[in-house]
This record gives structure tokens, C-alpha cells and sequence, in this order.
């Protein structure tokens, strides 16, 4: 009986010293979904605001359009916010050379 209990001890020792590691390691596969969502909303809202503002340049009457520029101004905050969402290039080169272990990881184990 004690041999389980110090058993069962050393084990969530364990558990609670990895914790912090799993954590660490669970970031980067537990957004890849919202990165790619983040990344069309941005380059969909970027595109449509770019497209908005050229033909602002060229006819000034575009902005007479009712509700024109709030819907610009609106792409742009949308814009913003995707963009504060994605992370940087150093994190996301780091996570698609996980991404590629991982699948060697999966191919070696599998075939």
C-alpha cells in the first residue's frame, strides 16, 4: 500500500513538473484553425479596403455612396485586428518546423 501511494505521488510530481512544458508546446497546435481563418479574414478585408481606396482615388464620388465610409473604415479595423492576431514570423516558421516534425514523426511510426 505504500508502494502505490509513493507510486501515485512521484507520479503527479510528475505530471505537474510537465505541465508547464505541455503548455508551452500545446500554443502552437491548438490555434492553427484560427491562424488560417485570421489570415483569409485579413487578406479578404485587406483586398476589398485596397480595392475601395483606388476608386476613391480615381472618383471622389465613391465616398457619396451612403455608408461608404464606415464600410471602409470598418475593413480597416477588421484588418487591424487580424493582423494583432497572427503571431510573428519567428513563432510561425517555429511552428510549421513542428508541424513538419511532426508529420515525419507520423510516417515514420505508421509505414
Amino acid at each position: 500500500m505504500v508502494i502505490n501511494q509513493q507510486y501515485l505521488i512521484w507520479h503527479h510530481l510528475l505530471i505537474i513538473a510537465s505541465l508547464k512544458q505541455q503548455s508551452k508546446f500545446q500554443i502552437y497546435f491548438s490555434s492553427i484553425i484560427y491562424l488560417f481563418f485570421y489570415r483569409f479574414v485579413s487578406f479578404a478585408s485587406g483586398a476589398i479596403l485596397a480595392v475601395l481606396i483606388l476608386l476613391t482615388i480615381y472618383d471622389e464620388d465613391v465616398l457619396k455612396v451612403e455608408h461608404m465610409l464606415t464600410l471602409m473604415t470598418g475593413l480597416g479595423v477588421v484588418l487591424g485586428i487580424c493582423r494583432s492576431l497572427i503571431p510573428d514570423d519567428v513563432k510561425t516558421k517555429f511552428f510549421f518546423f513542428l508541424i513538419k516534425i511532426f508529420i515525419i514523426i507520423i510516417i515514420e511510426c505508421c509505414f
